[in-house]
């Protein structure tokens, strides 16, 4: 991951609740941090001690803005699966990039010692079907899991691939509207008061 980050108090209250909470609950845990609170770096903290992990993202400009930001010099395995992009796109992400195909099916396959795979909500039925198995998924802005256009291709992977992934971690700063909250999921609420 990119340079060192000095966490705030606050950060750190987040990441010691997640290592508290993590092997207690059964596999599913949601932030509820406000915008800019650095979520991106919670992320990429609590994904030091998983080996291979998924990162949700609603856009392609969230995926590429959080490679570029923090895993700019990461050694592990780094996968870009993204089959929603435009064949246009491609020239963008050359040499990182495996956008469809047995290809990607290969690579996701042979995921082995530290990996990250950057996708979209669009694209991660995708991933869900061909990997083995997954350490931890997060998903950015995790509220996009609720929205109708995601919602029936992300839930239906997850209830049929729900066996290959060990913890889901919903990052968000409202998270009402995102994943089963009343199904006795572990949640962190921060609040800021005024």
């Amino acid at each position: 991951m990119s340079k060192e980050f000095k966490f705030t108090d606050k950060q750190r209250e987040v990441l010691d609740w997640f290592s508290e909470n993590e092997c207690e609950c059964e596999s599913e845990l949601t932030l509820q941090l406000p915008t800019g609170f650095g979520k991106s770096h919670i992320i990429c903290e609590t994904m030091k001690s998983y080996e291979s992990s998924v990162i949700v993202f609603p856009t392609l400009t969230l995926l590429d803005s959080f490679e570029k930001k923090h895993l700019s010099d990461f050694k592990g395995k780094l996968l870009f699966i993204c089959t929603d992009m435009k064949e246009t796109d491609e020239d963008k992400y050359n040499g990182r990039l495996t956008i469809r195909g047995e290809e990607s099916k290969k690579e996701l396959l042979s995921l082995e010692g530290k990996s990250v795979v950057l996708t979209t909500y669009k694209s991660f039925p995708f991933v869900l079907e061909n990997v083995e198995e997954l350490d931890v998924v997060y998903f950015d802005e995790a509220h996009h899991r609720g929205v109708k256009s995601n919602l029936t291709h992300v839930e239906q992977s997850i209830d049929k691939y729900r066996h290959k992934i060990n913890m889901i971690v919903n990052m968000s700063a409202t998270p009402s509207e995102c994943c089963n909250c009343s199904d006795g999921s572990f949640i962190y609420t921060h609040f800021i008061y005024a």
